[in-house]
């Protein structure tokens, strides 16, 4: 059997409720690779983990030994399809390729070979919403539909790690240990799993990762678990898929719901080597969210309320803003106290301006709140447009603080050639309710360009 005879096809769908298979085979599959040979003539096959909840991660690397050929990596509940050619088909005892778990395990797995391969799925009619994968192992074009609440036929679950009952948990600040109502807690060692509902807090969380079993207990590393009841071996998967016939199987969009409910949509491309994150929208029941893109930036909250923008995969590292509205964080650098930035609340493009001019309103301090008795910066550049002989220029900003009523001013300059500058700046306090004014005095005749800038700190 020639490679080039080989084709592969990956369906990414959670195996149950299979195609009627013609002969199936079982092969237990551990950390260590294993051939995976047919055992009769067909021309696909169908291998997946036998079991109702899977749990296993695998590799696949299509294709006798010796031929070069890329290993495929595989989740929990995915189905790898082994197909060949019309007029082609394998024979008993030909090697289809080689596999193993992710972890040491050993799980059962099996191999359904089809004398005549299943049709493959279809591109969607116009205006199907897609080509959807679940976890009743069934595919096909889906229109778009409403959920009701009260009907459970479009709720679709996100099966157990185990079906077992936890009892009690023990720690010694370094191992948890479940005592359950069935052997080994329905656990394998490697098995990875998300617990919740635990009486102590500090046990609940994920991904954790069975270590040993033994009697009718399971064991994980854990500093913080030392003492609790109850709880659920949970799983964090994907109970939903979605793709377009066209750019399938490279390219799907998944549905995740974590154990305690924490919501995903992602969008996966790279699926036929191995499914990488291109975005993301996560829904957390700690009351945060995230948006971002592979390719860069994001829009995220925490669990204080905070809103975080530009950061990778949606964390809050560079620009925070908090609660209440105020700047907290600046490209990773921390406020202490303060609003975080200015705010500009009022300004002007250059304004031609004839003689002395004013007192002019730049901006009225609000009453209370943002702005009250806050600190303001007044900026601006004059430039003249005419010569006057002797001119001479001063600008004054009127205002009052805690103390009343209040005026600073340039010294007058020099300001009888066009093209002379006055460059100004004022920092002041502003009570609330109080006007924060402007004033030019020059000679009659002179005219000039005047841009001013209001801050408030």
């Amino acid at each position: 059997m020639s490679l080039r005879s080989l084709s592969v096809f990956v369906v990414l769908l959670f195996v149950a409720g299979r195609l009627s298979a013609q002969v199936s085979a079982g092969v237990q599959l551990s950390s260590t690779p294993a051939t995976i040979k047919a055992t009769t003539t067909g021309l696909a096959a169908y291998f997946y983990e036998n079991a109702t909840a899977p749990v296993a991660e695998f590799t696949v690397t299509p294709g006798p030994s010796g031929t070069s050929s890329t290993a495929l990596n595989l989740g929990v509940g995915r189905v790898f399809i082994f197909t060949r050619a019309t007029g082609a088909p394998f024979q008993p005892g030909d090697v289809l390729g080689t596999a193993q778990t992710v972890n040491p395990g050993p799980y059962n797995f099996v191999l359904v070979q089809y004398a005549v391969a299943p049709s493959a799925p279809a591109p969607c009619s116009s205006g199907a919403a897609g080509l959807q994968y679940n976890n009743n192992g069934a595919f096909g074009c889906v229109n778009e539909v409403s959920y009701n609440p009260t009907s459970q036929t479009l709720l679709t679950t996100t099966p157990l790690a185990s079906q077992a009952t936890i009892l009690t948990i023990t720690g010694n600040g370094s191992t948890a240990t479940a005592n359950c109502n069935v052997a080994d807690c329905g656990m394998t060692p490697g098995q990875s799993f998300y617990l919740d509902n635990s009486a102590q807090s500090a046990c609940n969380g994920g991904p954790l990762t069975v270590t040993a079993v033994s009697g009718n207990t399971a064991s994980w590393a854990s500093s913080a678990c030392t003492n609790s009841t109850g709880g659920i071996f949970g799983q964090w998967l994907a109970v939903q898929y979605y793709a377009n016939a066209a750019s399938f199987p490279d390219v799907v969009s998944a549905f995740t719901v974590n154990q305690d409910g924490q919501f995903e949509m992602q969008t996966l491309k790279n699926c036929k080597a191995q499914c990488v994150v291109s975005t993301l929208l996560n829904l957390d029941m700690d009351g945060h969210v995230d948006l971002w893109g592979s390719a860069g930036g994001g829009l995220s909250t925490n669990i204080h309320g905070d809103t975080c923008l530009a950061s990778t995969n949606g964390g809050c590292g560079n620009i925070r803003i908090a609660a209440n509205g105020g700047f907290s964080q600046y490209k990773g650098l921390t406020a202490v106290s303060g609003n975080g930035m200015p705010y500009v609340v009022y300004g002007t493009p250059p304004t031609s301006l004839a003689g002395s001019f004013g007192p002019y309103t730049l901006f009225t301090a609000p009453s209370s709140g943002y702005g009250a008795n806050a600190l303001y910066e007044v900026t601006g550049y004059a430039v003249a447009t005419n010569s006057v002989q002797n001119s001479t220029l001063q600008i004054t900003i009127g205002y009052a603080d805690g103390q009343g009523a209040r005026s600073q001013s340039t010294a007058p300059i020099a300001f009888s050639s066009a093209g002379a500058i006055l460059p100004f700046r004022f920092i002041l306090q502003s009570a609330p309710n109080s006007p924060i004014t402007f004033t030019s005095a020059t000679a009659g005749g002179s005219t000039y360009n005047v841009q001013v800038s209001v801050a408030v700190h």
